[in-house]
């Protein structure tokens, strides 16, 4: 563990020319205000747009060049930064890697177009039938009011409820020593990595902020509910909470 509560996590693998790095940061969905679902994920998404040293290009330009992957995604309970680079390269690597994980500018240009894209996915998804059941699912089965019975990437009246303030604000609170874990596996000397991922994550702040804003809400008992495109060819079935009443017809084919 680093001095500022940064948990690192070695996996050398020798004669392996790759090396990834996971960063976790402890605070998903569960994070989220209940009025602005997909907040974490927006976030993260938003990390590669830009820091005040590198512009959202010149980061993509760096990751490319030296043939290295950045992604990212949230869940229920954590964020993951996911990335993967050659051994040789781990110094280039992890340059724009740490400045992007710690220090996103958030600049509106790509704060609106995340936004943009984020609804625009949202309403393209209730053209599938099985991610519109999964979706109702989840929210019947938890209830609105926890954060299980809402979408970790948020959808379109959430997202618009989301705006830079509060995309920094939570940044903030949660990418911060002791709420990370850096995990790294491959290709590397234990010692030497450990130096340089201390050169990279030790400047994160130690104090820890996370509110995972989980409230005391247990699941309400449940029914089984056929979702088919035809009633008599179910195709799948989710458990659910929800009276008949606040189901859509579409996925109200039996039970």
């Amino acid at each position: 563990m680093l001095p500022n509560g940064v948990v690192l996590d070695l996996m050398p693998r020798q004669g392996t020319p790759l090396v990834s790095v996971l960063v976790l940061v402890k605070g998903g969905a569960e994070s989220d205000p209940p009025e602005q679902a997909g907040l974490a994920s927006l976030t993260a998404e938003l990390l590669r747009r830009g820091t005040p040293t590198r512009t959202a290009e010149k980061f993509s330009e760096e990751i490319d060049f030296i043939g290295a992957t950045f992604s990212t995604r949230a869940d229920a309970q954590s964020t993951a930064i996911e990335t993967e680079f050659m051994s040789k390269d781990t110094g280039r690597a992890l340059d724009p890697i740490s400045d992007g994980v710690l220090h996103p500018s958030f600049p509106d240009e790509e704060v609106k177009k995340a936004l943009s894209e984020g609804i625009e996915a949202s309403k393209a998804s209730k053209d599938s039938l099985h991610e519109a059941a999964a979706t109702y699912s989840q929210v019947f089965f938890f209830g609105p009011q926890h954060p299980y019975g809402r979408l970790a990437e948020g959808d379109e009246v959430s997202l618009k409820r989301i705006d830079r303030a509060a995309i920094a604000a939570s940044h903030a609170r949660l990418y911060v020593g002791s709420n990370l874990i850096v995990v790294a596996a491959g290709g590397f000397e234990p010692a030497e990595m450990r130096v340089r991922l201390a050169k990279a994550f030790g400047p994160a702040r130690p104090t820890s902020g996370r509110r995972t804003g989980r409230p005391r809400v247990a699941p309400e008992r449940g029914c089984c509910w056929w979702i088919s495109r035809t009633p008599s060819r179910p195709t799948s079935r989710s458990a659910t909470r929800a009276s008949t009443g606040r189901i859509p017809t579409a996925f109200r084919c039996g039970s």
